[in-house]
């Protein structure tokens, strides 16, 4: 995986993943300048079950495959995110695998600027609170299932 500054055209990126779209253009020109750009390839490991995330992902281009206890529970595509709930529940190790099935092109925030955010445009952070529930719940009916 490789990590570099979002670049000069990251306000328009932003602009097309639904996450963002939402937010002024003035705004989205902000986060691009704090905001990190991740690329992995075909195959590549993003995040590893159990351990602890520093940041959470959303998918620009590309798929991923979601493997829990080694078995693929999902597919992520452009406009996907994973990764919430790692940074926003404290000491949470993350609950899934994701390994890239194309190249890939994902947003990264960091947990200290995920908390920035979600104070300064409490709409996505609902957004994003709302994934996180969604993913414990489905977790949940997992492991009552097993």
């Amino acid at each position: 995986m490789h990590h570099t500054s979002l670049g000069r055209d990251g306000p328009e990126r932003l602009a097309a993943i639904k996450l963002f779209a939402e937010l002024s253009g003035g705004q989205r020109q902000m986060l691009a300048r704090l905001l990190d750009e991740l690329t992995a390839d075909l195959g590549e490991q993003v995040v590893r079950e159990g351990e602890f995330g520093h940041e959470f992902l959303v998918i620009e281009q590309g798929t991923a495959d979601v493997f829990q206890n080694g078995e693929r529970i999902n597919t992520l595509g452009p406009g996907d995110f994973f990764g919430e709930m790692a940074i926003l529940e404290d000491g949470v190790p993350r609950s899934a695998t994701v390994i890239a099935t194309t190249p890939l092109r994902a947003i990264a925030l960091t947990a200290r600027f995920m908390r920035e955010m979600r104070d300064r445009w409490p709409s996505i952070g609902e957004q994003i609170d709302h994934a996180a529930a969604v993913h414990r719940e489905s977790d949940a009916r997992r492991a009552a299932g097993s």
